[in-house]
Order: structure tokens, then C-alpha cells, then sequence
């Protein structure tokens, strides 16, 4: 079954809303990305989805391998690594995974 794309986008012809397949590199892409960026206790109806914010925690946040594993069983994630910050307070965060 195919899922949003977030951010949510429209087709200019149609307005329909971009969608994503099911099992791309972009649908996984997205999925992680949605575990980085919520924390813990933050969606009401299902508290342990999540992860502690990477940019305050060195090496790996608390929740983030037990809720890809719980949530998502195929994705295997190899590496998460969050880069030294630049002078601008950014700092990259890699995460390599595969899926099974």
C-alpha cells in the first residue's frame, strides 16, 4: 500500500497528493526520519514511539534500534553516526541500514 509523501505535496494538474511505494529506498528513507524526529511519549496513543533528539545525545539516542525493530522487523540498521557540528550548529547525521 502506498503512503504520503511528507511534506505533504499536490499534483498541480489534478490535486492529487504524491504518493510513496511501498519497500523504495524513499519510503525507508522516510520512515527513519519519522522515528528521528519524534520523541518519546510525543504521539498520545502510542508513548515508546521514537527517539531521544540525536543533537543532545553522542552515539546513538536511546529508542531509536528497539523502534525501527519494533516497528519495522526488515530494516536493519548498520550505522548511526552524528557528525561534529559545523560553525552554523548543523552536524550531519548518517544512518545506513538494509532491508530484508
Amino acid at each position: 500500500m502506498s503512503t504520503f509523501r511528507v511534506p505533504l505535496s499536490f499534483a498541480r494538474k489534478g490535486g492529487s497528493a504524491f504518493k510513496l511505494a511501498d519497500e523504495t529506498r524513499e519510503y525507508y528513507d522516510q520512515i527513519i526520519a519519522a522515528v528521528i524526529k519524534t520523541e518519546p511519549g510525543e504521539l498520545p496513543l502510542d508513548p515508546s514511539f521514537g527517539t531521544d533528539d540525536p543533537a543532545f545525545t553522542r552515539g546513538e539516542p536511546s529508542g531509536f534500534r528497539s523502534t525501527i525493530a519494533g516497528y519495522w522487523p526488515e530494516i536493519i540498521v548498520k550505522k548511526f553516526e552524528l557528525g561534529d557540528a559545523a560553525s552554523s550548529g548543523e552536524a550531519e547525521l548518517v544512518v545506513d541500514y538494509e532491508v530484508q
